[in-house]
């Protein structure tokens, strides 16, 4: 798997078989993240191959 969290490339991505398991891997919240697997959103639910390519969104908060 090609991992980045936040446009950064993490060169030892965490072993993991769905994006809820990436996310919880990570140290990270499913509710502060969007996940896209190949360049498509991805629910939770979603399983992660070695093949794929994973981007890490923080969602932004603001007022």
């Amino acid at each position: 798997m090609r991992l980045s969290v936040d446009g950064k490339s993490i060169k030892n991505p965490p072993k993991a078989k769905t994006v809820a398991e990436l996310i919880s891997a990570l140290g990270l919240s499913e509710e502060e993240v969007l996940v896209k697997i190949n360049g498509k959103l991805s629910p939770n639910s979603a399983s992660i191959s070695g093949e794929d390519e994973v981007k890490v969104m923080r969602v932004i908060f603001g007022g």
